[in-house]
């Protein structure tokens, strides 16, 4: 992800338990010492982050308050990433804009509309199921 967004001209800040100021430096990206300070600094966010108690709800009402209006918050990784009424506050309050394809409570039906939470699959610029293990590519390599 970072090398696709740096070709675009994008300013990359990234955060990670294990990242530091010199990982930083020779990535040719810009250090933060915290999620929250990168929310403040960024415009778009893509996560990518394992669901660990800690970063249950990361993305919460103080996260999604320290972003510009506007914003565009992308989550592929796990949907209790995300608290699901701090997400429809802000997409309300601030337009952010959200792309999901992972969701708190996570769809369990197979007919119809997959949908549980038709509110947020409707107020979401781009929400789908989570089905990148469902590609051609995946099931190839996972053979």
């Amino acid at each position: 992800v970072v090398a696709a967004v740096k070709t675009l001209g994008m300013k990359v800040v990234q955060s990670s338990r294990s990242f530091t100021e010199e990982k930083a430096a020779a990535a040719g990206v810009t250090y933060a010492a915290s999620p929250l300070e990168v929310a403040k600094q960024a415009y778009a966010l893509s996560i990518h982050l394992p669901l660990t108690p800690n970063l249950k709800h990361l993305i919460n009402k103080e996260f999604l308050d320290a972003m510009a209006p506007g914003s565009i918050v992308i989550n592929t990784s796990r949907g209790g990433h995300h608290d699901t009424a701090a997400v429809k506050e802000a997409i309300k309050e601030k337009g952010i804009r959200f792309a999901l394809d992972v969701y708190e409570n996570e769809p369990t039906k197979h007919a119809g509309c997959p949908f549980e939470d038709t509110e947020l699959a409707e107020m979401c610029a781009v929400c789908c199921q989570h089905t990148g293990a469902s590609t051609l590519e995946a099931q190839v390599h996972s053979r």
